[in-house]
């Protein structure tokens, strides 16, 4: 493919921008230097940029650590988006499902649009950690309740995982994701939600990662979340 697509593809700037790069000899492949837009590059090719290795990837998946106030949109006129938060990267990354404005945690953005979808689709499973506070009295038995299933306006929930973990300190485990689910199964059970923090999602946890910053997911990390949405990325 020509090297302007390869680096396009790996998000790292617009076409033009990365013409400008190549002329300027930002650029080499295969240890030398390139000041063609044009070059013809094979995936097994050892490109450099800025002097950093690059590995070809036909898809982008990256994590983000959503801050409370920034919304799960592409583009907003009144608020910040999470778009906003990854200066430079492909426009063509789309978020996995969404996060409230006032929630916090992991976000997955990927290329994928086939991925995304099973991820998102309570089809599949997946499941997703969240970790809150909250006002209120839970029953005694609110963890036996959660692992039925509680009543919504919508119909009842799936099975789920409630763990109390301190005074007023919460985590819900789900396989489906509905609006605003967590806080209504909260309100269901009498409380309500205070803060809200999504720390899983299937195979990928957010660890220590900083809030407002985002990674590239790991080969191992790629994998696990194919197997678990029932994808052979090989067979892709």
């Amino acid at each position: 493919m020509r090297l302007d697509k390869f680096l396009h593809d790996m998000g790292l700037g617009s076409r033009k921008e990365l013409g400008q790069a190549i002329r300027r000899g930002r650029v080499t492949v295969d240890g030398q230097p390139v000041d063609r837009r044009d070059f013809q590059v094979g995936a097994e090719a050892l490109v450099t940029f800025d002097g950093a290795p690059l590995s070809y990837q036909d898809a982008q998946y990256l994590m983000v650590h959503k801050p409370a106030g920034v919304v799960t949109a592409m583009k907003d006129s009144r608020d910040q988006t999470v778009m906003d938060l990854l200066f430079g990267q492909s426009k063509k990354l789309r978020p996995v499902g969404r996060l409230d404005k006032d929630t916090t945690g992991l976000l997955l953005l990927t290329t994928d649009g086939q991925l995304a979808h099973r991820l998102a689709s309570p089809k599949y499973n997946i499941p997703k950690t969240y970790r809150f506070t909250y006002s209120g009295d839970f029953p005694l038995d609110a963890v036996e309740q959660v692992a039925r299933g509680l009543t919504l306006s919508d119909g009842p929930t799936r099975p789920a995982k409630l763990d109390l973990t301190g005074p007023d300190q919460a985590q819900l485990t789900l396989s489906e994701g509905r609006t605003h689910q967590v806080k209504r199964m909260c309100h269901a059970l009498g409380g309500e939600v205070l803060t809200l923090h999504r720390v899983r999602l299937g195979p990928l946890w957010l660890g220590d990662l900083a809030e407002g910053q985002w990674r590239s997911l790991s080969p191992e990390e790629i994998t696990a979340l194919y197997a678990a949405s029932g994808l052979n990325k090989e067979a892709l």
